[in-house]
């Protein structure tokens, strides 16, 4: 099985699976560190280099090369791969979604909930723009991290799988 973490990085998503993965004795493995890695280069290099479509497109194939594997894993991914309908999908079919959303998202979402202007920084409004949309049928659970506890987060998400699953 796989447990997918889906969420921007300030949504505290490589602490959060680091934990779940010593607590499940499974490898985990951040998108973005493997294909720094593999190029040895950091993203922002990569992204100089080859630019972010391309950068999009290279991460995407490698995460579809993670699904096809047959190995218990918790895989983080940021929204670049994330939230592409497509990668939902086959996450969904491959494992267990986790959405991990940030206090700003929580407070976007209650503020557009309530019919007022949401009148946001510009840039903070960008980021969440695509948060919003994420379809929630793919999604086994969402949780909310404020980053001040990825230990409780990843248990959260241990109660959730196995109240889910009869078994991991």
């Amino acid at each position: 099985m796989k447990i997918w973490l889906i969420g921007d990085r300030e949504a505290n998503r490589i602490q959060i699976g680091e934990n779940l993965a010593q607590k499940l004795g499974w490898p985990f493995i951040d998108a973005n560190r493997l294909l720094e890695q593999e190029n040895n280069s950091s993203v922002s290099n990569l992204v100089a280099r080859w630019g972010w479509a391309e950068f999009c497109l290279r991460l995407n194939k490698r995460v579809r090369s993670l699904a096809r594997s047959r190995q218990d894993e918790v895989i983080s991914v940021g929204q670049s791969v994330g939230f592409d309908h497509n990668n939902l999908a086959l996450f969904k079919k491959k494992g267990y979604v986790v959405f991990i959303a940030t206090a700003a998202q929580a407070i976007l979402e209650k503020v557009m909930s309530t019919g007022r202007d949401g009148s946001l920084p510009s840039s903070l409004a960008q980021v969440l723009e695509t948060k919003i949309d994420l379809p929630k049928r793919y999604l086994d659970l969402e949780i909310e991290s404020t980053g001040a506890g990825p230990i409780e987060d990843a248990e959260r998400i241990i109660s959730s799988l196995f109240k889910d699953n009869d078994q991991v």
